[in-house]
């Protein structure tokens, strides 16, 4: 009986040890997240764009609202009038009701009946940091892309990195939210159909991923969410997805 309760002792005291450093970084990311700032910009005569998704729509991380996605592709397309309804913690499934309310409660005001010319979608990090199964995520995804479709005429969706990578995340956490980070990737990739919908892939493995050799200057405080750089390698991946032509031209294209 002693050595029973020994070793129980023991396996307690190891998942401690385990836990602690997760309950560190969602106490760290909790205190990031706490303030939420959304980068927005009102403009009369440019693209309607609207951002949509989890923390990193909202920009936690960034130093200030303007080194955030949003507020990036703001700074190279001035014209842009940019909406942020992203919410800090949500999963696709939250998303995918949110922009299915947007096309009920938004009269349309852009051509071809569409409130919005572009939407950006930032979705995948919480469902792969709290494990959704795979087939309430594609429901969730499904589901996404068809209310997009109504509210936009064209859809950026983007997940984050590989949280393998997350300075946050210790060994054996790595690997496992790498593999779930991987997994919603996959889904994601292929549930999205590439025409109207688009989705930005910023997956790497470590050898390919520029955050790696860097991770205090790529990551924020919380050793979890993107700093001003690692925002700057996520808007230029989403710059270069949206435009079919780039710059002008495709603006230009969107209202013919």
């Amino acid at each position: 009986m002693r050595a029973s309760g020994l070793t129980g002792a023991a396996v307690a005291a190891a998942a401690a040890t385990l836990a602690a450093p997760m309950i560190r970084t969602i106490a760290r990311g909790r205190g990031l997240a706490a303030c939420p700032r959304r980068f927005v910009r009102r403009r009369q005569g440019g693209m309607r764009v609207l951002v949509v998704g989890d923390s990193s729509g909202v920009g936690v991380g960034a130093s200030s609202p303007v080194y955030s996605v949003a507020g990036r592709l703001a700074a190279a397309h001035p014209d842009w009038s940019i909406g942020n309804l992203a919410v800090v913690g949500s999963r696709t499934a939250d998303v995918a009701r949110l922009v299915s309310r947007l096309r009920r409660r938004t009269a349309p005001r852009t051509v071809a009946g569409h409130p919005y010319d572009l939407l950006i979608v930032h979705t995948g990090g919480n469902d792969a940091l709290h494990a959704t199964p795979s087939p309430e995520l594609e429901e969730s995804v499904d589901r996404l892309v068809a209310a997009a479709c109504l509210v936009a005429r064209h859809t950026v969706i983007v997940t984050g990195g590989n949280l393998a990578l997350a300075p946050a995340l210790p060994v054996p956490w790595s690997w496992w939210f790498g593999a779930q980070s991987r997994r919603v990737r996959d889904v994601l990739r292929w549930r999205i159909p590439g025409t109207h919908v688009v989705y930005v892939d910023l997956y790497r493995k470590p050898e390919a991923d520029p955050t790696v050799r860097e991770p205090e200057r790529f990551f924020a405080r919380d050793g979890l969410h993107p700093s001003d750089e690692n925002y700057a390698l996520w808007s230029h991946a989403i710059d270069q997805h949206v435009p079919a032509v780039p710059g002008r031209a495709y603006e230009a294209m969107l209202r013919a």
